[in-house]
């Protein structure tokens, strides 16, 4: 394996980065939000039933929320099972979505055993080898439940693994509230979000990155982003589309081995699959090949788990995922 210590250039293409949102220095706090209320339930109710309370309120969402609803049934509409509806599968995305926000709001909060109840790793060692040579690794996870993953990194860090993300801005997208702050004044404060999944800036500049890697830890990033400056065209679910190439760019550039990993299973019963570590060659055309390689893996797991894949709320996904190549740079960055 090549050294991770190498000096980056300032035109490296920038990765796309993991855990998107307002931080508390860019944006006013909202007084309340709805993870305020799992914060507070947490304290009376066991978590089997606020996951049950919060599927009930995903279908709520899906039942009241029509314009959302009918974007997400239309994206999935092409990946239904026989005797599967469209709509039984887009309820079921609303459903996955609200559990999944439910145990960000109170992961602080969740003990070891309940987060390797919720979190359930498969092909462990794939991790353990390719950071065993203390240079670093990347783990490429992706929108596959998409802020579930916080909960993957989390929990690895409470086992002992050394994985940190990287975040747009300084602060904590998933708990800014005034409410969250006075809940915190009476009981006393608890570790942030960011805090727990070992969050470093980087905004799009690689350098951060590399000083991470440099100290042996594991980096998380998603592979499926379209924040990003420079693509390419993978066939995917179908389609040909636009893949950032910024994090794999990155894995190039230092030789640290990439790991995948894809949620499936239910939001609160997550199956973590980590996949074989693979290298991105510095030849002609190998960084085009380990992103192709990458989008056919997902695009495997995303037809496994449709109902799953946070990216069907966007209208004509697929369509407008094929156009992203097109669109200002500024949105390109705009996380």
């Amino acid at each position: 394996m090549a050294s991770a210590r190498v000096e980056p250039r300032a035109s490296a293409d920038p990765p796309p980065v993991m855990g998107v949102g307002s931080s508390r220095e860019s944006a006013p706090r909202r007084w309340a939000g709805i993870g305020d209320a799992a914060v507070l339930l947490h304290r009376v109710l066991p978590l089997g039933s606020l996951c049950a309370l919060a599927r009930a309120h995903g279908r709520l969402t899906y039942r009241t929320n029509r314009r959302s609803a009918a974007v997400v049934r239309a994206n999935l509409a092409a990946f239904t099972r026989p005797g599967e509806s469209a709509a039984a599968l887009a309820q079921r995305f609303f459903e996955e979505r609200h559990v999944r926000r439910l145990l960000i709001a109170v992961a602080p909060r969740l003990r070891l055993e309940e987060l390797r109840a919720v979190c359930t790793f498969q092909n462990l060692g794939h991790l353990e080898a390719a950071a065993g040579a203390g240079h670093g690794a990347i783990l490429l996870c992706s929108h596959l439940h998409s802020s579930g993953g916080l909960l993957s990194i989390i929990t690895l860090r409470r086992l002992g693994y050394d994985v940190r993300i990287s975040l747009p801005a300084a602060g904590d997208p998933w708990s800014d509230t005034q409410l969250r702050r006075l809940i915190w004044a009476v009981s006393g404060p608890e570790p942030t979000i960011s805090e727990l999944a070992g969050g470093f800036v980087c905004q799009f500049n690689i350098r951060p990155i590399v000083r991470v890697l440099e100290e042996g830890a594991i980096v998380a990033q998603t592979g499926d982003g379209w924040h990003s400056a420079s693509f390419v065209d993978v066939e995917f679910l179908g389609r040909t589309v636009p893949f950032p190439t910024g994090v794999l760019s990155v894995a190039r550039l230092t030789g640290v081995p990439v790991v995948p990993v894809f949620a499936g299973g239910r939001a609160d019963r997550m199956r973590l699959t980590l996949e074989e570590p693979f290298h991105v060659g510095r030849g002609p055309g190998e960084l085009e090949q380990a992103v192709a390689h990458y989008a056919a893996r997902l695009d495997a797991h995303v037809r496994a788990e449709p109902a799953a894949w946070e990216h069907w709320t966007l209208p004509d996904a697929l369509d407008t995922l094929a156009a992203w190549r097109e669109r200002p740079l500024r949105e390109k960055y705009e996380v």
